[in-house]
């Protein structure tokens, strides 16, 4: 009988640490994975967002770059594009691999090649995208590009309502001067003014006062008559 107790609170002491252990193994698991997933988000993405070609014209390299979709592409040489981030170029989607789609620029007068990307969705708002995707304009793209189509640069109400990134166009939040960006609050809200309502005095003149004085003056009015 002792021995059967010993084994038995032995093995509910082995149940005990087993359950204790995978928990933490779990939980460090978690934590490790979390920590990764961070890390590879805080790592910016390879390539420039753009709306158009000026926003690649900003990079200072001429019209080396063209914008594609949403990205800036060094599309005359990208011997300079790490390989593993360097995309396939094209003129159509023959030339691209299965599944693949030949993304031609616009200018295809003076911007000869394309680019094959591996999916194109098009979307209205954030929603109509997979989960890690936003809405860059009508296309679905990495949430890590979505962050920084956000922070493009705008120039009128409207063309923040046809990118879907805001309402309006506002000025920079640090008032440093910086270029505007889209956003959903109206940086110049309509200013309203009470309605002038007239002030019944005493010796005939009229004056400006909220309709509660009017009131108020009315009765003064009345008790004075009464008393003559």
């Amino acid at each position: 009988m002792v021995s059967q107790r010993i084994s038995s609170s032995w093995s509910r002491g082995c149940g005990l640490q087993g359950l204790l252990f995978t928990v933490f193994f779990t939980t460090a698991a978690m934590a490790a994975q979390n920590n990764i997933e961070s890390q590879l988000f805080s790592i910016p993405p390879p390539f420039t967002v753009c709306i158009d070609d000026s926003d690649c014209v900003k990079m200072g390299e001429g019209n080396k770059y063209a914008c594609f979709q949403y990205l800036c592409y060094p599309w005359k040489d990208d011997s300079d594009v790490p390989p593993k981030y360097r995309m396939h170029m094209c003129r159509n989607n023959n030339e691209c691999n299965d599944g693949q789609v030949c993304f031609r620029h616009q200018d295809k007068r003076n911007v000869v090649k394309g680019l094959c990307f591996d999916k194109i969705q098009t979307c209205d708002v954030y929603e109509d995208c997979p989960k890690d995707y936003g809405c860059c304009g009508s296309i679905c793209c990495e949430d890590q590009y979505y962050k920084k189509f956000t922070q493009l640069p705008c120039i009128s109400h409207m063309g923040c309502q046809d990118l879907r990134l805001g309402k309006y166009c506002c000025p920079s939040k640090l008032g440093d001067g910086k270029e505007s960006v889209c956003c959903d609050v109206d940086p110049n809200p309509p200013t309203t003014t009470p309605y002038p309502y007239p002030q019944l005095s005493l010796d005939g003149g009229t004056t400006l006062q909220p309709v509660f004085s009017v009131i108020v003056q009315a009765i003064m009015l009345i008790v004075l008559a009464g008393r003559w």
